[in-house]
C-alpha cells in the first residue's frame, strides 16, 4: 500500500494489473489441462510487459477525467470507454502476431505451439481486467485518503526525481536526433553485421546435446553368438560400468539379444548375437562430470574387452525425439552399390573430428546355401525352377499329404525328412526331384550350392532399398548441421560413380529443417 501511494498511477495499474491478470490466465491454464513449465513459464516471460499496456493506459484516462472534475464514478466509466477501440486494437495485433506460431509442424511445432498460446491467454486476460477490473479498484482507490506526510513526499522527492530524469531524458533525446542519420546508420551496420556474424560463424544447433541423463552401450557379437555366450561376454563390461563413481551413475539395465531405445525406435534389433547396457546417470546438478566425459571414459575402458566386433554409444537426449544426430539414408535398387555407397560415407564421417559412432543398419545374417539351377540341364531334364524348390521346400519344411478325420478334428499329416536327416550336413544333397516323365532326378545333376552369409534385414525407405548410416557427434567440435552440410557437398554427384543410388537425410537434420521452414512461413504470416 505504501508503494502505491508513493508511486504514480503507472505503478498502481501494474500492481492492480499483473497478479490479477497471471491468476485469470492459470485459472485458463487449470482448465484447460496446461501445466505450469519452461515453455508455459517463458510464455509469461514474454508477455508480462504487455499485459500492464492496456492498464495504464485506462487508468491513465480515467485519472484524466477525475482531473477534470467528473466524480470517480462515472470517469472510471467514461475513461475505459473512451479507450476501448484502441486499446482492444493493440492487443488483438499483438495476439494476430503470435498466433501463427500456434500452427507451426513438426516436432518442434508440438512443444512451440504453448508459448503462443500462454501468450494469448495472458493478453486476453490482461484485456478482460482492464476493463472489468481495473476501473472498480482506480474508483476505490481515489476514496481512500493520502496522508499529508505521504502527500508531501510524493508531490516533493517524486517530483524532483522525474522532473531530473525527464530533464536528462531529453537533452540525450535532442543530442540523438541532431544526429540522427549517423544513429540509423550505426544501428543498420550493426544490424547487418549481427546477421552476418550469426549466419558465418556462430554454429546453429537447434537441438542442442545438454542435460543427457543417459546413454547405451551397444556391443554387437559375432553373427551366431548364442545368447548364454552372449551374457558371458558382458560381464567384463559390466564390471566397467559398475566402476562409474556413484555420484555419478543412478543405476544400469543390461538387455541380451535386443538393442532399441524404446518400443517405437525404428531402427530395433533382435537377435542372440546383440546386446546393450542402459546407464542411467545423475541429475546434471549433483554430477561432477558431464555425460560426454563419462562416455569418453568408458569408451576407452572397453575398447580393450575382447570378443565383440562392435561397440558403439548412444546418447539419449532430453527434449523432443528428433533420432540421432546424423542420419544418412543410402536409396537404391542393387544391395551392393548401396553398400559401397554407404561405405564411402562411413569413410569420410571417419576423418571429421568430433564425430563418433559412426554405423550403419546393413547387417548380415547367418549363412545362407544358395541354389543355382542351371537351367539349360534342368530344361533337358523336363524340370523347372519351380520343380526343384517345391522338391526342397517338401523335403524340409513338408508337404500335407492326406488329412485324417479323428471325431471332430482334422489332423493333416505332413510329409518330410526325418529330424536326424534334415539337421545333418550333406542332406540337400540326397534330394530327388520327380519330373512330368515320373523320373526321379538328383538335385546335383541340375543345380549347384554356394554358402554365403544372408542378410539379416532389408530396410526400405520410399519402396527403395535403403541403408541407413547414422553417426553420433560431439557439438565442441562439430554440429550435425555442418557435418550433414559437409555430405551434402562432398557427395553431391554421387550420381556420377553410383547412378542407382540417392541420399536423402533425416534425424536432426529433417527435424531442424522441418521447424525452420515452418517458423519462416509463421513469421512471413505474423509480418
Amino acid at each position: 500500500c505504501l508503494f502505491m501511494f508513493l508511486s504514480s498511477r503507472v505503478a498502481i495499474a501494474t500492481a492492480i494489473g499483473i497478479p490479477t491478470a497471471f491468476l485469470m490466465t492459470f485459472i485458463v491454464m487449470t482448465y484447460a489441462g496446461i501445466t505450469i513449465n519452461l515453455l508455459t513459464m517463458f510464455g509469461l516471460i514474454i508477455v508480462l510487459g504487455m499485459i500492464v499496456d492496456d492498464a495504464i493506459i485506462i487508468s491513465e484516462n480515467v485519472h484524466r477525467h477525475i482531473e477534470d472534475g467528473m466524480p470517480p464514478d462515472e470517469a472510471a466509466i467514461a475513461g475505459a470507454h473512451d479507450v476501448w477501440r484502441p486499446v482492444l486494437s493493440t492487443v488483438v495485433t499483438t495476439i494476430f502476431a503470435f498466433a501463427p506460431l500456434m500452427f507451426m509442424t513438426g516436432i518442434m511445432g508440438k512443444f512451440i505451439m504453448y508459448i503462443p498460446l500462454i501468450v494469448i491467454i495472458a493478453l486476453v486476460s490482461s484485456l478482460a481486467q482492464a476493463f472489468f477490473i481495473l476501473p472498480s479498484h482506480l474508483v476505490t482507490m481515489e476514496k481512500i485518503p493520502r496522508g499529508s506526510i505521504l502527500m508531501k513526499f510524493r508531490s516533493g522527492c517524486f517530483s524532483r526525481w522525474f522532473k531530473s530524469v525527464s530533464e536528462r531524458y531529453s537533452l540525450l533525446l535532442g543530442r540523438l536526433l541532431q544526429r540522427r542519420w549517423r544513429i540509423v546508420a550505426g544501428a543498420a551496420v550493426f544490424f547487418i553485421g549481427s546477421m552476418y556474424i550469426g549466419f558465418f560463424y556462430i554454429p546453429m544447433v537447434l537441438f542442442p546435446q545438454k542435460g543427457i541423463e543417459a546413454f547405451f552401450v551397444r556391443l554387437k557379437a559375432p553373427v551366431g553368438t548364442p545368447v548364454e555366450e552372449m551374457e558371458k561376454r558382458l560381464l567384463p563390461v559390466e564390471l566397467l560400468v559398475e566402476q562409474i563413481p556413484e555420484n555419478e551413475m543412478d543405476d544400469y539395465i543390461t538387455q541380451v539379444g535386443i538393442m532399441q531405445q524404446d518400443d517405437i525406435d525404428p531402427f530395433s534389433e533382435r537377435a542372440s548375437h546383440v546386446a546393450q547396457i542402459a546407464v542411467y546417470l545423475k541429475p546434471s546438478s549433483m554430477r561432477k562430470m558431464t555425460a560426454d566425459e563419462i562416455v569418453d571414459d568408458l569408451r576407452k575402458k572397453v575398447s580393450s574387452v575382447e570378443g565383440f566386433r562392435e561397440i558403439t554409444f548412444e546418447k539419449v537426449r532430453p527434449g523432443p525425439p528428433v533420432g540421432q544426430p546424423v542420419v544418412v539414408r543410402v536409396r537404391g535398387e542393387e544391395l551392393p552399390d548401396i553398400e559401397k555407397a554407404a561405405e564411402e560415407i562411413k569413410g569420410y564421417l571417419q576423418g571429421i573430428k568430433g564425430v563418433s559412432d559412426i554405423k550403419d543398419s546393413y547387417e548380415l545374417g547367418k549363412d545362407e546355401i544358395i541354389v543355382d539351377v542351371d537351367s539349360s540341364i534342368a530344361s533337358r531334364a523336363a524340370l523347372g525352377v519351380e520343380d526343384v524348390a517345391i522338391a526342397i521346400r517338401t523335403a524340409f519344411e513338408g508337404l500335407i499329404a492326406t488329412t485324417i478325420k479323428k471325431a471332430d478334428e482334422e489332423i493333416d499329416v505332413r510329409v518330410r525328412y526325418p529330424d536326424e536327416l534334415r539337421y545333418k550336413e550333406g542332406a540337400l544333397d540326397r534330394v530327388a526331384i520327380p519330373n512330368g516323365r515320373g523320373d526321379l532326378i538328383p538335385i546335383g545333376v541340375v543345380a549347384k550350392f554356394r554358402t554365403s552369409p544372408g542378410v539379416n534385414a532389408v530396410h526400405h525407405y520410399d519402396r527403395k532399398r535403403t541403408i541407413v548410416v547414422t553417426a553420433m557427434v560431439d557439438e565442441k567440435h562439430a554440429t550435425s548441421i555442418g557435418v550433414t552440410k559437409g555430405i551434402q557437398k562432398k557427395f553431391a554427384k554421387i550420381s556420377e560413380s553410383h547412378p542407382d543410388v540417392t541420399l536423402s537425410y533425416g534425424g536432426e537434420w529433417e527435424k531442424t529443417q522441418e521447424s525452420l521452414t515452418s517458423l519462416k512461413i509463421a513469421m512471413v504470416a505474423a509480418a
